[in-house]
C-alpha cells in the first residue's frame, strides 16, 4: 500500500471477499432483472463470452 494509505488487507476483508458471491449474487441479479426493461443487461459467464461479445461488436 502507498505511504499514508489507511486501507489494509486483513482477515475480515478476506472473509468479505470470499463470501461476496454467495451473499450478494442473488441481490445483484434481482436488481438487474428489475431494470432489464429500461436498460440493456448482459451477463457474461466466462472471459470467453466477453471476448466473443467484444469481437462481434467492434
Amino acid at each position: 500500500m502507498a505511504e499514508g494509505c489507511k486501507e489494509k488487507i486483513d482477515l475480515e476483508f478476506l472473509i468479505w471477499i470470499w463470501n461476496f458471491r454467495k451473499r450478494s449474487r442473488g441481490k445483484i441479479l434481482e436488481t438487474l432483472d428489475q431494470v432489464k426493461e429500461q436498460k440493456q443487461v448482459y451477463i457474461f459467464k466466462s472471459p470467453r463470452e466477453v471476448k466473443e461479445y467484444i469481437v462481434a461488436n467492434m
